[in-house]
Order: structure tokens, then sequence, then C-alpha cells
């Protein structure tokens, strides 16, 4: 909300109100669930049908790995949601709010991951990618992956901003 960026420290919300079905006149269909998501219901599941197909398949891929501890849905506004910072073609600071955050079990102990699945041909993907760039030059060590996913000729393509040389490329672009 201020003009300039500035490092604020994120608390977990205390409750969320989230689609868990659909109706389709009379019918009440339930929606997709997946476990672990830091606001799981009373069966440890979380409504997952707002997610679009990349989202899915990101978020399956996470838990498939075994090390999933927790997962978060970043809200795309407000308080619960993590926001980095990022500026325009006009040089405006705007936020950007990765999709997912995972937590993970480590050798060193709990880690977070961000993870964006964000489409390449949307037209503020170069400026957003430069803000994740930004973010992870500055506070990349605080976690265990940065990351940009886009669907490209039919793959999920990821860049990772724990790395110099994609931080640079991305910067130069």
């Amino acid at each position: 909300m201020s003009t300039d960026p500035q490092l604020v420290s994120m608390a977990l919300p205390k409750n969320r109100q989230e689609e868990t079905k659909r109706f389709a006149g009379e019918v009440a269909q339930m929606l997709e669930r997946r476990p672990l998501h830091l606001l799981s219901d009373e069966e440890g599941m979380f409504p997952v049908g707002q997610l679009n197909p990349d989202e899915i398949e990101v978020l399956d891929t996470e838990m498939a790995r075994g090390n999933l501890l927790a997962w978060y849905r970043n809200p795309t506004g407000g308080r619960d949601s993590m926001s980095l910072a990022y500026q325009d073609r006009h040089g405006d600071w705007r936020t950007l709010r990765p999709d997912f955050l995972f937590f993970i079990d480590s050798s060193e102990g709990v880690q977070a991951n961000i993870v964006d699945p964000h489409g390449a041909w949307l037209p503020d993907a170069l400026a957003k990618l430069r803000g994740m760039a930004r973010f992870a030059e500055i506070y990349g060590d605080n976690f265990h992956r940065i990351e940009s996913i886009s669907r490209i000729d039919g793959k999920l393509r990821v860049l990772d901003f724990k790395l110099k040389e994609v931080r640079a490329a991305v910067l130069e672009a």
C-alpha cells in the first residue's frame, strides 16, 4: 500500500471463505479437493475448483515430490496475500502475488518455495518476471526455490530464479 516497496512479515490468516461446491440447477456438485493446505477443513482437505489446469498440474507435481508439509494458495489480494513488488513498463510500482507457497521438509529443516504459474503470453509477464528476479536477488537465500512456470509448446517450463544466470537473462530481456 506504500509508494515504495517495504518488507513486512506475513501472518497465517485465521479463516477464509472458499467455494466448496457448484450448482447445476438444483444439483450440487462437490469441487475437487487436495490435502495439506494451511487452511484445510476438518477432514484435512481444501477445494481446488478455482484453480486452472496448469495450477492443478503444478500442485499435483509438488505433492508427488514426497517432501511437502503444507501449501498455501496465495489470494489475489488483501492482507492475507504474499506480495512481491514489480515495476510496470511506465515505472509505476505494482503487486505480483505468486500463486503458491509450498513448505517442504529438507535437510535444513522447513523451507518455503515460491511457485508462480503465469502465462508467458500475458502482457504483464516480463515485468512480473523482472520483479521476481529482483526479489530473488535480494531475498532468495530465505527460500528453497523461487520459480515461475509457463506452458510453452504444450509443456510446463520453469524459470529458476535461484540461478544467477536466469535472473540476469530475465533482467536483460
